[in-house]
């Protein structure tokens, strides 16, 4: 989506200032992925306009492979707006209803073209944002296909990334969860969606659910509280970095890109974890989802 990012102080008058870029969770990761020197497409679906082409081109420069991203006619991209805190804890608003990455799996014939390939990669990345933006009858596409490409061999990474706002209730939420996590290899979730969706009461919780659900691998991230993980029934915490916090916008979805990175490079689940908080670290000094390149030297 459009990304406006809005300014901490209000000019006279009714302007607000904004700074124009792009984001959304499952971009934001492939980003930082592409600059972790990961492979990484994306699949998804803009308008045919000019902010659409716009941004195409920004992600194809960070050097994400945009050739599965398609524009339909007569449509434009969402749009969100952040507004920070005093203590840079962020909100959204959100200008994304009929968007056209909400509706371009709905056609059956595109939908076909488009599983047949992502069946070329090791490794599909997604999120409960992912799925909420889609009609139910399209989830359940998504799910099935899920099924049928971990039973040839591929993995599946989901984020439970929940907003609460995207979903007709919690009760939807938690049906399509189940279903995603029925369905994956490696759980990226964070305590706070967990707790909202599930109710949980702490990580622990999160990740007995997750076991329990077939999950192989499960994170459970937790802010300036670290993280915890388990692959094997132990539980194992790993300490945040400290800093400064400007707008914790994309935190976990940088998070995810570091630990993706460096798992799919052979890394122990602790180093992969530590480089999650690495990346998290520096994104959240900086305003808005995707930081300049020269902050990540």
């Amino acid at each position: 989506m459009l990304e406006l990012s809005a300014s901490s102080e209000q000019s006279r008058g009714s302007n607000i200032p904004c700074q124009l870029s792009f984001g959304g969770d499952s971009l934001n990761t492939s980003v930082y992925l592409a600059r972790l020197r990961a492979q990484v497409s994306y699949f998804s679906a803009l308008g045919d306009d000019s902010l659409s082409r716009w941004m195409v081109q920004q992600w194809a420069d960070e050097g994400v492979n945009c050739e599965n991203v398609v524009f339909q006619k007569e449509s434009v991209p969402g749009m969100y707006l952040i507004e920070l805190d005093s203590s840079g804890e962020r909100s959204f608003k959100y200008w994304r209803k009929n968007s056209p990455a909400s509706q371009w799996l709905n056609d059956a014939p595109v939908r076909q073209r488009v599983f047949k390939r992502m069946h070329e990669y090791g490794y599909i990345y997604l999120s409960g944002i992912s799925l909420a933006i889609l009609p139910h009858a399209t989830q359940a596409h998504v799910i099935d296909f899920l099924k049928q490409y971990r039973e040839s061999g591929g993995q599946v990474v989901f984020d439970g990334n929940y907003r609460a706002n995207l979903w007709p209730n919690r009760q939807s939420a938690v049906a399509a969860f189940d279903l995603a996590y029925g369905n994956c290899d490696i759980a990226l979730s964070t305590l706070d969606d967990e707790m909202a969706v599930y109710e949980d009461k702490s990580a622990n919780d999160v990740l007995t659910r997750l076991k329990s659900s077939g999950v192989s691998i499960a994170v459970v991230k937790m802010g300036e509280n670290g993280c915890h993980y388990s692959s094997d029934g132990r539980i194992e915490e790993v300490p945040a970095q400290k800093v400064g916090v400007v707008d914790t916008t994309s935190a976990g979805d940088s998070f995810n890109a570091g630990f993706l990175a460096s798992y799919v490079e052979g890394a122990k689940l602790q180093a992969c974890c530590e480089e999650g908080h690495r990346l998290a670290a520096k994104v959240i000094q900086h305003k808005g989802a995707i930081i300049p390149l020269e902050s990540m030297r």
